[in-house]
């Protein structure tokens, strides 16, 4: 995306979609970079950057952050993936939770949380 308006500045003004090209490549990326800088510092996404905490037993999980708590049943989980670094557990189709698999202090922890996700009758 960057290195095409390259090749195209030498044909530049001699006809309009390649101006178009030219002009659109170059202003992909400073436009991409301040729509994502919009989105890390946007108010309304700060509830994405907030550090949180999970405390995870046979019943349910707590999701903590600064000043509240939320407890998911393990029955509200519709489907899980496991990936190389994390769990993905979904909620419903717009919420998700992250897991890393280096969160857990100790291996017997790990093991237990994969016992439990492995045991979800997931309905697919």
């Amino acid at each position: 995306m960057v290195l095409m308006p390259v090749y195209f500045l030498k044909y530049f003004g001699e006809n309009l979609f390649v101006s178009f090209i030219v002009v659109y490549c170059l202003m992909y990326v400073p436009v991409a970079m301040l729509s994502l800088l919009y989105f890390a510092y946007s108010k309304q996404n700060a509830i994405v950057f907030i550090p949180r905490g999970y405390e995870i037993d046979g019943e349910e999980i707590t999701v903590i952050t600064e000043n509240k708590r939320g407890s998911f049943a393990w029955q509200s989980i519709i489907d899980v993936k496991e990936l190389n670094e994390y769990w993905i557990l979904y909620i419903n189709k717009a919420q998700f939770m992250f897991i890393s698999k280096n969160a857990f202090y100790e291996r017997k922890d790990r093991l237990e949380f994969e016992k439990i996700v492995t045991s979800l009758h997931i309905k697919k």
